[in-house]
């Protein structure tokens, strides 16, 4: 059975988003650095770099608080807001699991919501 883990109840009941779940051994998580009051992006955002770091940040939170930790990342989708930005975010993203083996990843480029540029969700192990 699958257990939802929400960190932000306001979240959850305005825009139905769970920080993550957790089922079978696995952790699945997500992240945009994007204040949901505003939809402006997070303070420390100015470039796609930076978005990616804080995005990968939270989902290091969450899969750790989940049990898990950043090396049993397996699988990462990642979306951003325009093909000009996926140079950008792949170095963040590599740059940021340097040091371990990079996690299966795919990237499209989609509608994010407000001025969010860059949204990543993860599948990891739980343990």
């Amino acid at each position: 059975m699958p257990t939802f883990l929400t960190e932000d109840p306001a979240a959850a009941d305005r825009f139905g988003l769970s920080g993550a779940a957790v089922a079978g051994g696995l952790v699945f998580a997500g992240g945009m650095a994007l204040d949901l009051d505003t939809f402006a992006r997070l303070p420390g955002t100015a470039t796609v770099s930076a978005e990616t770091q804080v995005v990968l940040d939270q989902i290091r939170e969450v899969v750790e608080g989940a049990g898990g930790a950043l090396s049993g990342v397996l699988k990462a989708t990642c979306y951003v807001s325009a093909a000009e930005h996926i140079p950008e975010m792949l170095a963040a993203f590599d740059d940021y699991f340097s040091g371990g083996p990079l996690p299966i990843r795919s990237v499209a480029v989609a509608g994010l919501a407000g001025a969010c540029r860059v949204e990543i969700d993860v599948i990891a192990s739980a343990g």
